[in-house]
């Protein structure tokens, strides 16, 4: 509901629980949705690898649907907008295991579904959670803020880590493409059970009257910052490196290692546990010596994933040590989405005044999700395909792949250096 004075005590603490409610059901839904069993599930099919790639680019290219959650909140406010975006995401999601459907007639069209729903259910949702922050501010005040920001993020990581390791036990017992699909179709089930939650959290008129600035009046404010530019294409570096050298992992490990779907979760809860320490130790790391060493040093570690695969043998040995070596890049994974990305936005808040920091964060998400998702669909598409005229077994087909990666990451470095040093 919206008010128009300020929330009472009462109010916000109602508010906290729904929205911790929705963020912990949020968690166990994308965890049986997101990237991981998407891509599993894409792999499952038969996808080549250059749809992979794609797929995973639709988690960044999606953010062209973001303007769509600032224009509906300008009308009905943060909480419906969000419930609204919610619902669209879930029903979108539907189009990813319906591809199944298709499949056996024509692959490709279940490809295309599986990418227009991947767009979809990750458009939505960031043009559901684009004035959450503003709604987060609302609920809480300085006393129990942080408490509140922990306890949800504790909820989303329980509730997600929950779900990836049921899914993980459900694929042991059978990891046919219709059981994945079930997976798919159980997150969008559980996600549909935040509704009542969302519904239920209040706020004040002020987020819908700071919504209803025009978009490109915000635009314009947003380029008035001297250094947005600057940190549009730092940003579009560290999400392109993301794009390139993440969603493979999974085909790489099923295809040339011939590791099982259940295992493939498995890994997948390691870097998603890396994620979480990478968040927390990147942090600290900002704190100590600056965002901007953060973000570079952050970046620099993607050389490491691509050094990995280029180097990583044919045969992994018969012991407990292959499972080590088979964890490594998805531990690096996880570092890269977290402490780069991350501090980037540390820097944002710490170079950007703040009266452009709204403005600023929406053109930015904007221009940095729509050119790393097109940058990142045309490289990872030219480089399988050279790689495959030159090779034709699998592993070396991917070797050479991630060997064309390492003339982008030193190319973005570039940006990463030219970001100002903080006062």
């Amino acid at each position: 509901m919206i008010y128009d004075q300020m929330l009472t005590k009462e109010q916000r603490k109602k508010s906290q629980f729904n929205y911790i409610g929705y963020n912990a059901i949020n968690g166990a839904s994308y965890m049986c949705i997101g990237e991981t069993i998407i891509i599993l599930f894409a792999n499952k099919l038969g996808a080549p690898a250059y749809i992979i790639s794609i797929i995973g680019a639709m988690l960044y290219f999606s953010y062209l649907l973001i303007p769509l959650g600032l224009l509906r909140t300008a009308k009905v406010g943060a909480a419906k907008s969000l419930a609204d975006f919610w619902l669209y995401r879930n029903l979108a999601a539907l189009l990813i295991p319906g591809s199944l459907l298709v499949h056996a007639h024509a692959p490709m069209l279940s490809y295309l579904m599986i990418i227009l729903g991947a767009f979809l259910f990750y458009g939505f949702r960031g043009a559901g959670v684009v004035m959450a922050f503003p709604l987060m501010g609302e609920i809480t005040d300085e006393s129990d803020r942080a408490k509140f920001f922990g306890a949800s993020n504790a909820f989303f990581y329980l509730l997600g880590v929950i779900a990836l390791i049921s899914s993980n036990l459900v694929l042991k017992v059978n990891n046919d493409v219709k059981v994945i699909s079930g997976i798919i179709c159980a997150g969008i089930l559980i996600g549909f059970t935040a509704l009542p939650f969302i519904n239920r959290i209040d706020e004040t008129s002020e987020i819908r009257k700071s919504a209803q600035h025009s978009f490109w009046s915000s635009i314009k404010i947003a380029l008035t910052e001297p250094t947005m530019w600057r940190q549009i294409f730092a940003g579009c570096a560290v999400s392109t490196s993301i794009i390139l050298l993440v969603p493979l992992t999974i085909p790489i490990l099923t295809k040339c290692y011939h590791v099982s779907d259940s295992l493939a979760v498995t890994l997948s809860i390691v870097q998603f546990a890396a994620m979480i320490a990478g968040s927390y130790f990147g942090g600290i790391l900002a704190t100590k010596f600056g965002p901007r060493r953060v973000i570079i040093a952050g970046f620099a570690e993607a050389f490491l994933i691509a050094i990995f695969w280029t180097v990583v043998p044919a045969e992994l040995p018969k012991s407990w040590y292959s499972y080590l070596i088979m964890a490594t890049p998805f531990a690096l994974n996880g570092i890269l989405a977290a402490i780069a990305p991350n501090s980037l936005g540390h820097y944002f808040l710490s170079i950007v005044p703040k009266e452009r920091q709204v403005s600023g964060i929406l053109f930015m998400q904007l221009a940095v999700g729509v050119m790393a998702g097109v940058m990142g669909m045309v490289l990872s598409s030219v480089f399988l395909k050279v790689a495959n005229t030159l090779f034709t077994e699998n592993l070396q087909v991917f070797k050479c792949y991630y060997l064309f990666t390492f003339v982008f990451l030193a190319i973005g470095l570039i940006p990463m250096f030219r970001l100002p040093k903080l006062k």
